[in-house]
């Protein structure tokens, strides 16, 4: 309970206020709890004396997503990014703040790199779907959605997703391949 944990973590990092562990994961639980501004001072802060510290970064630029500073958050993934260019969860962060910061073909591009990385990536096959529907192409999402159902049948965000990207009219022959899946999930 990232709640619960903060205080323990405080007082944790009273004692030993440079301790990386204890200042990352209190940077990740105020993140969780919806404390941006906090979580990414907590994280700049401990950057200063941890400058490679990749969990700081990664704290630090979900914390600027949800301080609604996604180009900053941009670059904090692009920086992880060339430290370790293999990380899928990195490019699906980096596509989330591109996203956010509603640079449409540089959150496609993050995206299509975390599923070449992780091609049962849920969350990034999820997303490059939504991205590529928002761009009108709407068969290629669907694609996608198919892809994140096969890998993981029983979350229902692919389902969700696969039923807005197709008309569900019963005249459309992709409607009871739907019925059928969600039967079978």
């Amino acid at each position: 309970n990232a709640e619960a944990a903060i205080p323990v973590l405080r007082l944790a990092l009273s004692r030993v206020p440079d301790h990386p562990d204890a200042g990352a994961n209190l940077a990740f639980a105020l993140w969780k709890c919806g404390m941006g501004t906090e979580a990414a001072e907590v994280a700049r802060n401990l950057l200063v004396k941890h400058p490679n510290l990749i969990s700081a970064k990664v704290a630090l630029g979900l914390a600027l997503v949800e301080d609604g500073l996604p180009k900053r958050a941009a670059q904090v993934f692009q920086d992880l990014i060339r430290s370790v260019p293999a990380n899928a969860d990195f490019h699906y962060e980096l596509g989330r703040a591109l996203y956010a910061a509603q640079d449409f073909t540089g959150a496609i591009a993050a995206f299509e790199s975390a599923v070449a990385l992780n091609p049962k990536h849920q969350n990034a096959l999820n997303e490059l779907g939504n991205a590529l529907m928002n761009a009108g192409a709407f068969d290629r999402a669907a694609a996608l959605f198919e892809a994140a159902i096969a890998a993981y049948p029983q979350a229902a965000a692919g389902y969700y997703n696969l039923a807005r990207a197709i008309d569900l009219s019963p005249e459309d022959p992709r409607t009871a391949k739907i019925q059928s899946l969600l039967a079978t999930a």
